[in-house]
This record gives C-alpha cells, structure tokens and sequence, in this order.
C-alpha cells in the first residue's frame, strides 16, 4: 500500500533537538529505470532523476531545513508552502528521514501514497529519551482544497505543541484551505 506515482510528505515540527542531516529517499521494485520529480510545498521542483530496485535515491538535506520543518511556535499552523511532493511515472517507495543532533533521535515518515485517501490510521509511540521529552510526531498535508481532517484524542493523554494545539481530550477538526500542486 505504500507504492504510489504520488506521495505527500508533510513538514515535521521541530518541537525538541536541532535537526543534523536527512534526506528523502526513493526507491522502487522495478527492473527498469523509473523516473521522477520532488517539488516543494509551493511546486517548485528540488530534484528530478530515476531509480531502479538496484539503484534508490537520496535527496539530501542538512540542518533545519525549510521545506521538511516547522518551527514549534508554527506548529499547529496550517502551512502552505512546506513539505515534499514525489510524483513518478511508474510506482515507488517516497520516504523522509532526519537525525537529530542531540539525544541519537531521527524521524522517518513513509508516504502512504495515494491510497491512504479517506482512510483512517492509529497513531501509537512511546517516550523514548532519558530527558522525558518526546520526539514522536505526526504530521499532515492536504492534497486537495479545503481538505477535512478529524483527529480523536478523546481517552489518551496527548500535547501537542505550539501557540494554535488544541486541548488534549477533545475531537479536532482540520480543515486545510490551501494546497499548492
């Protein structure tokens, strides 16, 4: 389910630890070269080239950068010029990965592609650093105008970040005015 010709990856807060190195890295199952295309948030294209199950790529990336995070006093922000979008002629694998300076901590986001619209998902992590911070996240891009998100946190403990986080325990409704192809 996650081998698409499009995949979203949305803009990550940066709530705790300075971002060191990443990249988005694509890859597919196909014998033959399968071109593609990463553009921004805003559609400007990043990087264009092609993989093969011999060959991924990786799109490189170091510090805080623009595309890939918010900055927590955003978070919670509707957003619409961040995040990444692959698009390909055949199907592939899109995923992001970032390491943290500090704490050995890194975040990996695979795009579900495609087939993840109008579905439900769980969300599920644990406290994973002697410092009781949390670098567990989620994250969301709309992919389409004024796209509708329900988030339930009804019956778990939650804090989100950021000046605009709605209370813990309540039903949370998104709706994400803009997108940018």
């Amino acid at each position: 389910a996650q081998l698409d010709t499009v995949h979203y990856l949305p803009p990550v807060c940066q709530c705790a630890g300075l971002p060191d190195q990443g990249g988005i890295y694509i890859s597919t199952p196909s014998l033959v070269p399968v071109p593609f295309t990463i553009t921004d948030g805003a559609g400007n294209v990043l990087a264009s080239g092609s993989v093969s199950n011999t060959d991924y790529y990786r799109f490189q990336m170091t510090g805080s950068n623009a595309d890939a995070f918010v900055l927590a006093g955003d978070c919670g922000v509707v957003q619409t010029d961040r995040g990444f979008i692959v698009r390909s002629e055949e199907p592939v694998y899109a995923n992001l990965r970032y390491g943290m300076i500090l704490d050995n901590q890194a975040i990996s986001i695979t795009s579900k592609g495609r087939k993840a619209f109008g579905q439900s998902f769980r969300l599920a992590h644990v406290r994973s650093n002697p410092y009781n911070r949390s670098y567990a996240s989620f994250t969301i891009m709309g992919t389409q105008p004024n796209t509708m998100v329900s988030i339930d946190q009804s019956g778990i403990n939650l804090t989100l970040p950021g000046a605009n986080a709605p209370a813990a325990k309540q039903q949370i409704v998104i709706n994400l005015p803009i997108w940018m192809p």
